[in-house]
């Protein structure tokens, strides 16, 4: 006889348990339902901070077109018919860019071909868009990067780059010096030397001339310096920066 009274009570909890069972239930699913929103909201946040950055990024690609921006195999045969023209010496001084301002890769879009003079000192990568070293005033860029006093240069009429150790030299006294009928000379405490001669009386330091791609690869913590292509902030050129060299 007690049997059945036992069957009837565990009926009777089982009916009672569903409701908790299916309000906890709701719960848990209400609880899922929250946390993928949550997670949805903050991945449309971050893809929106990507975008917001990558509006604001100064891009250079419309005015670095591969065909004058990139490694050239022709360029010599344009250099030596350059040089037959400009046989006479123009002297001068310009003391070149002594307070360079350097972007994080996040803040400049370069195209991958573009071509880069880069250095690391102690550990620290720093590249120098070669684009931004074109004209005269840009030639020579005076840098201090952990501790050592750096003067990097470019001549685009030769095709020449060189990385020199100032030491304890003020940057006032190494200056672009014009050309000498073959090279750019700098102009180094009022003496002129051909930047690629080896009686520049400055130590030389270890670069490398690559592509940005290239370089940002190897090293992904590297800053780089824009020099002449930095107007582009303020006032677009309606055209590419660097002519095609005939």
């Amino acid at each position: 006889m007690m049997e059945p009274e036992n069957d009837e009570s565990a009926k009777h909890t089982i009916s009672k348990a569903k409701p908790l069972h299916t309000a906890m239930a709701a719960l848990l699913a209400a609880g899922a339902l929250v946390l993928l929103i949550y997670t949805a909201l903050n991945i449309a946040t971050d893809e929106t901070k990507v975008a917001n950055t990558n509006d604001k990024a100064l891009d250079l690609r419309p005015f670095l077109s591969e065909e004058d921006a990139a490694p050239d195999p022709k360029r010599s045969d344009r250099l030596v018919a350059f040089r037959k023209k400009m046989t006479n010496a123009i002297p001068l001084d310009i003391p070149g860019v002594t307070n360079p301002r350097f972007y994080d890769p996040k803040e400049v879009i370069i195209p991958d071909y573009a071509e880069v003079m880069g250095v690391i000192i102690k550990g620290v990568p720093r590249a120098y868009l070669l684009a931004g070293m074109y004209s005269g005033e840009s030639h020579v860029v005076h840098d201090t990067l952990e501790g050592s006093n750096l003067t990097l240069t470019y001549c685009d009429l030769s095709d020449c780059v060189r990385a020199y150790d100032r030491g304890s030299m003020p940057s006032a006294q190494v200056r672009m010096g014009g050309w000498d009928g073959n090279e750019m000379t700098l102009l180094i405490d009022q003496t002129r030397y051909t930047f690629s001669g080896t009686n520049v009386p400055l130590p030389n330091i270890p670069f490398q001339r690559t592509t940005w791609g290239a370089w940002l690869k190897d090293n992904p913590g590297t800053k780089v310096f824009i020099g002449d292509l930095e107007r582009l902030n303020n006032n677009p050129p309606s055209k590419r920066i660097m002519p095609v060299q005939k």
